[in-house]
Parts: C-alpha cells; structure tokens; sequence
C-alpha cells in the first residue's frame, strides 16, 4: 500500500479501480501476464512502485521474462 500510494500519490483503492496490478512471485507474475498473452494482448506496460526502477527491470528481465517466453510458468 506505501508504495504504491507513494509512487502514484494516490490511494491504493483508486489506482487498483484504474489499472491492473500485481504483487507475488515471479511465477505467479508469468502466470499472470501469460493470461494476457493467451487474450491476444500484443503490449503490455510494466510499472515497478520501487525506488530503484532499474534494479526491479533487471530482476523482472531475469526472472520473469524467460517464464513468459515459453509459456510455461508452472
């Protein structure tokens, strides 16, 4: 909730009635993203609440990414 609310300056209720959002494991964020994928959704924008967004993009190209390509995050 901090840091959303911080990064959008914004309360948590709002921006969750605006956009998607999600929080867990980098499986679970496959997962998630992959049902987007399976919609036929060809962009998606990835936003990190973090303070040190490069750190996050790296994290998420390392971790994620690779489960997302192959379609596998299980």
């Amino acid at each position: 909730r901090t840091s959303i609310e911080r990064y959008y300056n914004a309360p948590l209720e709002y921006i969750e009635s605006i956009q998607a959002m999600f929080a867990g494991t980098p499986r679970d964020a496959a997962a998630w993203l992959g049902r987007y994928a399976e919609a036929g959704a060809r962009h998606i924008v990835i936003r990190f609440a973090v303070d040190d967004h490069l750190a996050d993009l790296d994290e998420f190209a390392d971790q994620v990414l690779p489960l997302v390509r192959t379609g596998d995050p299980s």
